[in-house]
């Protein structure tokens, strides 16, 4: 499991069977461990993470959030966020039109 922060918008929230899944558009993640371990430079894109139990009523797409995730690549969904906290609206994101 590695663990990584970053900040970035959510642009769609999906909730079904109890699972909420928040799609965030990030911005780059310095270091990213890819599947081999690899520390790759992950550039900014929209990525769905899982929310498992923690709580995402408040969440709205729009939002811009500071997220705190864990990477399991084995075993349910890889990308799951275990703390995050909503960003003032004015906040100033690095994103790539690419992704």
């Amino acid at each position: 499991v590695e663990h990584y922060k970053t900040r970035g918008v959510a642009t769609a929230i999906a909730r079904d069977a109890g699972e909420t899944v928040v799609t965030v558009h990030h911005e780059a993640i310095p270091a990213f461990k890819d599947r081999d371990g690899k520390a790759v430079n992950m550039a900014s894109m929209k990525m769905n993470f899982s929310l498992g139990t923690t709580p995402a009523a408040d969440i709205q797409v729009g939002d811009k959030l500071a997220i705190d995730f864990d990477v399991h690549w084995s075993g349910g969904p890889p990308l799951r966020i275990t703390r995050y906290e909503e960003l003032a609206p004015e906040t100033a994101l690095v994103l790539s039109d690419e992704h």
